[in-house]
């Protein structure tokens, strides 16, 4: 795997999921070397970083060791060098997934706020990953900075999700206008805001007659996503629907799969 390569969402999930453990010291020893080496071609192998830092290493560090590090990380990110700043990120991600994360990366939003633009589609997921994902919730400086992004039109599709995503998490109802918005850009993004919905039971009037649209839909999969939401929503909510449920599950040409899902959440 190439160095540059490791910037990639992917790369960094399954370099986080690594149970090999360093302690803080050695952690630090290696942003130093890192950062203290202008030769890309001299600096120290993934392996070495996927060992040294870990998702375990970084939740078993106590908040004052974390925040020593994080200042090393800042400067990773402005490296020139891709390998240095994808370490960077790295450092950046183990930490999102703390408890106590949005109180440690709530000075480095700005630092973080470039990932958001970068023309690498997967550097921006993880920026958008680290900023929503903190715990125990966002910092609405960030959710600000990420709601900013929405209507991005360099944000390929799952990137548009994602912050489709964050939105209804954290905003509730309030988001659903937004998000609603996004997909007359993106109408791509149907099902899957359906779905969010239905998740994150959003039951304002927009929302609603959004999912009803969904069982007229001519694909089979957005029809049943639209059950599927259905069946997540309060029960004095999913009244509305019942003529819905009973047209799929009716209608002789419908899916199998369809009508059988339309009946279990008709019937619950």
């Amino acid at each position: 795997m190439s160095r540059v390569k490791t910037a990639g969402f992917v790369s960094f999930l399954a370099i986080w999921a690594n149970v090999c453990g360093a302690d803080i010291a050695q952690v630090r020893t290696l942003f130093q070397t890192i950062l203290s080496e202008h030769d890309e071609s001299r600096l120290p192998s993934i392996e070495v970083v996927r060992a040294q830092l870990s998702e375990q290493a970084i939740r078993a560090a106590s908040p004052e060791d974390v925040k020593s590090l994080l200042p090393l990380g800042q400067k990773s990110l402005r490296s020139a060098l891709p390998f240095v700043r994808a370490v960077g990120m790295q450092l950046f991600l183990v930490v999102s997934l703390r408890l106590d994360s949005t109180a440690l990366l709530d000075g480095y939003i700005d630092d973080l706020a470039p990932l958001l633009d970068d023309p690498d589609q997967g550097v921006r997921k993880l920026g958008m990953f680290v900023l929503g994902g903190t715990n125990p919730s966002p910092s609405p400086k960030a959710l600000a900075l990420l709601e900013s992004h929405l209507y991005d039109k360099g944000n390929d599709i799952d990137a548009a999700s994602m912050l489709a995503a964050t939105e209804l998490k954290e905003r509730g109802a309030s988001a659903a206008p937004d998000v609603l918005a996004l997909v007359g850009q993106r109408p791509e993004l149907k099902t899957d805001v359906i779905q969010m919905f239905g998740l994150y039971r959003i039951t304002v009037v927009p929302a609603l007659n959004f999912i009803h649209s969904g069982f007229q839909d001519s694909r089979a999969d957005t029809r049943r996503i639209s059950v599927d939401a259905v069946g997540s929503l309060p029960k004095d909510v999913q009244k509305g629907f019942e003529q819905d449920l009973l047209r799929l599950i009716q209608n002789p040409d419908e899916d199998p799969a369809v009508a059988d899902r339309a009946r279990q959440v008709y019937l619950q």
